[in-house]
């Protein structure tokens, strides 16, 4: 019982451990890259994933970031999608 079953039960980082920073390197550039090309079926599927995580607290919408990164997408063998963040911009970055 120490992982949530859907997305009610998981509600993201709690507020009490405070606003969270990642340190970079100084002499670092910022990263705004395009997102990956997909097909509209698959773009569908990824927007209802993203809906529901905002709707349960998972994720919250902001206005502008600093840093772009593109997220891909892989399709499970039972037909679910997984969301992936390409951090390997900013993993090199810190």
């Amino acid at each position: 019982d120490l992982f949530p079953k859907s997305y009610h039960e998981f509600k993201g980082v709690h507020e009490s451990l405070g606003k969270m920073k990642i340190k970079l390197k100084e002499s670092v550039h910022r990263v705004k890259k395009r997102p990956y090309r997909m097909n509209l079926n698959l773009y569908i599927k990824m927007k209802e994933k993203i809906d529901k995580m905002l709707k349960s607290g998972i994720i919250e919408p902001i206005e502008e970031s600093e840093w772009v990164i593109p997220i891909v997408i892989n399709i499970n063998k039972d037909g679910r999608i997984m969301i992936y963040v390409d951090y390997r911009e900013l993993n090199a970055a810190c």
